[in-house]
């Protein structure tokens, strides 16, 4: 998230640009957030990045990996 920030600062992307090219850069596991919630959550950048890191940001990462162990 913090490369995705530091390029769209440099770009000067609008929250419209974020949100699109966000959206467009997600793969795999990433994109299915896409499928999986509605149209409120994955046409407003706030709510995007809110799931997105709920779901794959620090503690959600590790607390993956622990059970996983």
């Amino acid at each position: 998230m913090a490369q995705f920030m530091n390029c769209a600062k440099h770009n000067k992307w609008t929250r419209a640009d974020k949100l699109a090219y966000l959206r467009n850069s997600l793969d795999k596991e990433a994109a299915n957030i896409l499928c999986d919630y509605g149209k409120d959550v994955s046409e407003s950048l706030s709510g995007f990045t809110r799931i997105l890191e709920s779901r794959f940001g620090g503690q959600a990462v590790s607390d993956k990996h622990q059970i996983e162990l």
